[in-house]
């Protein structure tokens, strides 16, 4: 079996850390943007979408009824808008896969790998929410997939867990499928830090005065 040496290549780091801090304000926005227009959609007059968030309020006359049903579907707008996209991108992958047996990737392979990456989203929200509930005091669910999951009657847990194992498996295919051996090594941390770099930018700096 031939060993593939671990390579750390700078500029690649670099062009892929900037990507990651994009990619995860672009994700967080996408998702919202989905509740956004659900929203609209259904006439609500009273829609604010933040740089994390996004409410609505009826104020249409009657509003009753349908209430309950258009909260449901607007809150699932979100996670299907984020998980439509990284599926789009897992998809393009499998169309493309001869394409990715080589060393290094093009642009263009690696702007649909991180299309694929929206799926990171469940992981996240699943490793957070374990946090929350396990070392934090008083806390309750807040995701939209839990509030999903109990709206069916299942576990809080049920859908965001089948969802994250999904991503999972799309992570692992991305790594260790389509990102070239010689440039994993790269990827993976460039994936570690500029993830974290992209939530405290967007979630802590940029976003709060972008999109109070």
């Amino acid at each position: 079996m031939n060993q593939v040496p671990v390579v750390f290549h700078r500029k690649l780091f670099i062009l892929l850390f900037i990507g990651f801090i994009f990619a995860t304000a672009a994700g967080v926005l996408s998702h919202e943007s989905g509740h956004y227009f659900m929203a609209r959609y259904y006439g609500f007059g009273d829609v604010h979408m933040r740089y994390n968030s996004t409410s609505w309020q009826c104020t249409h006359n009657p509003c009753s009824g349908a209430s309950d049903r258009q909260h449901m579907i607007i809150t699932a707008a979100g996670p299907v808008q984020t998980i439509l996209t990284g599926t789009i991108g897992f998809l393009l992958l499998l169309v493309f896969k001869k394409n990715y047996k080589r060393e290094t990737l093009a642009l263009w392979q690696w702007i649909i790998v991180f299309l694929a990456l929206f799926w990171l989203r469940e992981i996240s929200n699943l490793l957070r929410e374990f946090y929350l509930v396990h070392f934090t005091a008083n806390h309750s669910f807040s995701g939209d997939e839990f509030f999903l999951s109990a709206s069916f009657g299942f576990s809080p847990w049920f859908l965001n867990t089948v969802l994250g194992a999904i991503a999972l498996f799309v992570l692992g295919m991305v790594i260790f499928v389509f990102v070239p051996a010689r440039q994993r090594f790269t990827f993976i941390l460039s994936g570690l830090f500029g993830g974290i770099a992209g939530a405290v930018l967007w979630l802590g700096i940029v976003g709060p005065r972008l999109m109070p």
